[in-house]
Formats: structure tokens, sequence, C-alpha cells
């Protein structure tokens, strides 16, 4: 009966993702991405609903799981010629900047008495792509609930 425990909060994910993308199409000027738009209706529904134990378990298990899928896929679609194509010395950027990230990001991690954990997901979001990197990074360092959530909020700001 574990599918029966995951169903609820699966579903509302689903449904949030649904009226982000309706509400980005409504827009006249495509300003603001359906990801953000899900960002604060999740928000939203955070403060409006005190009972969230009937759906923590689902959105527990699509935020660890289905977005993890869902970033790999996202790297599938990128064909290497266009990314060879756009010139390597954007390869040279990215790769100055990751080392600068991470490097820098243990440093002052260990200067201002951070745990390992949460500094490389602050990098992670600050170097790679915010909110996705994170939660790619996460459970392939166990990092705790609070560390991400806490990160998130950093990195989006």
């Amino acid at each position: 009966m574990k599918v029966l425990k995951v169903f609820p909060g699966i579903i509302l994910s689903v449904g949030v993702a649904l009226l982000a993308y309706w509400l980005e199409n409504l827009l006249p000027i495509h300003l603001i991405g359906s990801a953000v738009i899900a960002m604060f209706i999740g928000m939203l529904l955070n403060y409006f609903l005190r009972n969230t134990s009937v759906f923590a378990s689902g959105l527990k298990f699509t935020s660890k799981k289905i977005l993890k899928f869902a970033i790999i896929l996202l790297g599938l679609s990128l064909n290497i010629t266009t990314i060879l194509n756009v010139g390597k010395m954007s390869l040279t950027v990215m790769i100055f900047t990751l080392l600068t990230c991470f490097g820098g990001g243990y440093f002052i991690g260990k200067a201002l008495g951070l745990n390992w954990k949460l500094s490389n997901l602050i990098s992670a979001g600050t170097g790679i792509c915010g909110g996705s990197a994170i939660a790619a990074i996460a459970p392939t360092i166990d990092a705790d609930d609070n560390d991400v959530a806490y990160t998130d909020n950093f990195v989006s700001s």
C-alpha cells in the first residue's frame, strides 16, 4: 500500500505543474516561466495547507526521484555536436566557473564553519543552475532536508 501513501503528493505535484503551465500560457508576454509560477503556487499552498502530512511522502518522492529523472532526461536531450559548435571558449569559461565556485565555496564554507554538505550544495547551486543542481547533488551526498531547503532559498534569492 506504499503507492497509496505517495499518490496524494504526486497528484498535488502534477496539479501544481499543470496549473503553472496553464497560467504561463495565459500571460501575453512570457517573462515568467512555469517553474517560477509553480514555486509561488507551492509557497501559497504550503502557507494555507496546515496538515501536509497527507502529501508529505508523495512530495518527497516527487522531489527526490521524479525530479532527478527529469534532470537526466533534460541532459540526454542535449546534442554533443551542438555543445561543441557553441565554442571551446565556453567550455573553458564553464570549467573555470565551476572550479571557482567549488574551490571558493570550500574555503569560504570552512571559514564560516559550515558543514561540507551545505557548502557543496551552495557551490553547486551557485555554479551550475540553482535548484535543479541542488536537487541532483543532494541525494548523492546524503544531504539533510533542512540543508537542501536552506540552500535552495539561499541560491534562489
